[in-house]
């Protein structure tokens, strides 16, 4: 049972990936972001809050079950956060391609460089500090991609 909810955790392929499960899973959440643009355009930014709701709780609730089970830290197979945190990035955003690769990047980037407060939200414990450094860095996604939308 813990080997599937870890599995339900990597997103299905962070699991078995050696590199990269963070860009992975980041890019299994622009596929659910696109099929929820073609699927029911008009309601993206209210699909985009649920998934930000729904993947914050799964992990909150795996979060610290990966931890154990990877036996580290913010585990790179555990991959539920980045979907969390590239909804953060696209919500309220125009739904196109240039905003879509605009969130994705700075997301991936911030992510990776953890701007402050960002690193020291992973201290926080289990689930908590697995998810907030995502959302964070969704976050500040977002604000750039804002600027972004304002200059232009």
């Amino acid at each position: 049972m813990n080997k599937l909810l870890v599995i339900i955790g990597s997103g299905g392929v962070g699991y078995k990936l050696p590199l990269m499960q963070g860009t992975v899973g980041t890019l299994e959440a622009v596929v659910l972001y696109l099929a929820v643009l073609n699927w029911a355009p008009k309601q993206v930014n209210l699909w985009a809050y649920g998934f930000i709701v729904l993947f914050t709780v799964l992990s909150l609730a795996l979060g610290g079950l990966a931890e154990e089970y990877f036996k580290a830290r913010d585990p790179r197979p555990f991959v539920l956060d980045e979907l969390a945190g590239f909804f953060c990035a696209v919500i309220f955003l125009p739904a196109t391609y240039f905003y879509i690769i605009c969130a994705f990047i700075l997301f991936r980037i911030f992510d990776v460089w953890k701007p402050f407060p960002v690193r020291r939200l992973q201290d926080l414990p289990a689930g908590v500090g697995i998810v907030a450094d995502d959302l964070w860095a969704g976050f500040y996604a977002n604000i750039c991609c804002q600027i972004i939308r304002y200059l232009i």
